[in-house]
């Protein structure tokens, strides 16, 4: 028998040693995948980039320490899961009944909630900026709902994607392979707050959180998965918030509250929602956490549609976002919350995307709308026609809008927006009531405008001759109006 000498004792010892690692790793990896597997029959093709344990601490996540417990304890991951939710989860919906005794306060039910006033920023904010960026922009193809389309089990279009795939990746590429080509090495938030400034957009909404978890800030429940840990190593929220409020511009934050392939969350929806422990570990305490950090001005809430608000702890967050959080006298919400509370209550209601009523409301609303007709985000196959041209989106703006106003010194001004330029330079509204002080003017041209007062109600606007050098604007005017008696 040959005898070996000690380097060659040495490293055989070295090779028998990585061996054994990297069999204990292939047996934890398999344990653990076996395990979600099991609970996770349901149908789905997906690949899971969560990490689920020990992500609900509020503490700094120490992962040596997480990975030595999962090496000494492979048994106990499901029990530690339970004991984190029961430890951490109770401390997060504090309000509750106490509410109900201060008229300060808003309790947590519907009734009381859809009384709080909205703040007055946001009605006088007429347009805002809706950005959807984020994992899915890196394959940018078929809309931001990419990685259900190719994985989900009931993705209609399914086919064209999974085709995508096939033609330009491998065949063992994951969603989670997208992640650290998801740079951001363009972003400048300076530069978009400047271009948002300069478009007179009030207020900028930015995806925190798709419906696939990833999330754009440094999140203490999303380990791993967000965008300072993989991918552009930035706190995208943090930066851009910044930018934009240094421009005085309101800003809000688009949260999914459930995510496609979570698995707490598929767990739970096996349950017919009688369990909340998608609720406990994940989405509310990113909830508090956006608010706590960030102070946004606005919580546009999403992904609600298949479990009822009781589910999603809603009316109790909301309180306490009302009653509670730092940005209580400022911030607004919008309507979805729950699956029967879509376009009921709320803060301003938003119903369906595009919402568009076409009648004035009671309540104030927001028209959700997309410049490309078939995503909410950069699509790589998009072409000129899904755009919207500059003559529709102005005639929505104008739609939504209508009649505004604008209160300066106890001075009230009405303005008015045509889309067609009046027949004959003459411009008939029906809805202003005139007085002897009534003045009009059109925005960009500074000489008053003739005018007569229709008999039936309503006024006539002469529109003078405007040389082409003088006109203000080529798709949409703007009228004036101070001194109506019903402004």
């Amino acid at each position: 028998m040959h005898k070996m000498n000690r380097r060659q004792r040495d490293f055989t010892v070295k090779c028998l040693g990585l061996v054994s690692c990297l069999f204990i790793v292939f047996f934890l990896f398999r344990y653990l995948t076996s395990a979600k597997s099991s609970e996770l029959s349901d149908g789905y093709e997906y690949d899971n980039p969560f990490e689920v344990i020990d992500n609900t601490k509020k503490m700094q996540f120490d992962i040596k320490q997480h990975l030595q417990n999962v090496i000494d304890n492979p048994l106990d991951i499901k029990q530690h899961v339970k004991n984190i939710i029961q430890e951490v989860l109770p401390q997060q919906n504090e309000p509750t009944e106490s509410s109900s005794t201060d008229s300060n306060r808003y309790p947590p039910n519907w009734e009381a909630l859809d009384k709080r006033p909205l703040p007055k920023w946001f009605d006088e904010a007429k347009i805002g900026i809706f950005i959807h960026w984020g994992l899915f922009s890196v394959p940018s193809f078929s809309s931001e709902w990419f990685w259900w389309s190719w994985k989900g089990k009931e993705a209609t279009n399914k086919k064209e994607t999974k085709a995508f795939m096939k033609k330009n990746y491998r065949s063992n590429y994951t969603y989670a392979d997208f992640a650290p080509d998801f740079t951001a090495e363009f972003f400048n938030a300076t530069e978009w707050a400047d271009i948002f400034k300069n478009s007179g957009a009030k207020y900028v909404v930015l995806t925190a959180k798709h419906h696939e978890g990833y999330t754009n800030w440094p999140s203490a429940y999303s380990y791993s998965w967000n965008s300072l840990a993989i991918g552009p190593k930035k706190d995208l929220v943090g930066q851009l918030g910044a930018a934009v409020r240094e421009k005085d511009l309101k800003f809000g934050l688009y949260h999914s509250l459930y995510e496609w392939f979570h698995p707490l969350y598929l767990r739970d929806k096996r349950n017919n929602f009688q369990t909340q422990d998608f609720v406990r570990a994940k989405t509310m305490p990113e909830l508090y956490e956006l608010v706590n950090v960030y102070k946004p001005d606005i919580i546009w809430s999403d992904g609600e549609w298949e479990a009822e608000d009781t589910y999603w702890n809603s009316t109790e967050f909301i309180a306490w976002l009302y009653n509670d959080s730092p940005v209580k006298n400022t911030v607004v919400t919008n309507d979805r919350w729950g699956k029967s509370v879509r376009c009921k209550h709320g803060g301003f209601l938003g119903c369906n995307d595009r919402y568009n009523p076409g009648i004035l409301q009671k309540r104030k609303w927001e028209n959700c709308m997309t410049i490309d007709e078939k995503s909410w985000g950069f699509r790589r196959e998009a072409n000129l026609n899904d755009y919207l041209t500059i003559e529709k989106l102005l005639q929505t703006i104008v739609e939504t809008v209508r009649y505004t106003k604008r209160n300066i010194d106890e001075k009230t001004s009405v303005y008015a927006i045509a889309t067609k330029w009046p027949h004959n330079n003459k411009l008939q509204l029906a809805g202003p009531i005139t007085g002897d002080k009534t003045n009009v003017t059109m925005l960009g041209y500074n000489t008053p405008m003739k005018w007569t007062a229709d008999p039936s109600g309503g006024i006539h606007i002469d529109i003078p001759f405007i040389s082409y050098k003088e006109m203000p604007c080529k798709w949409a005017w703007v009228f004036k109006m101070t001194g109506l008696t019903n402004s």
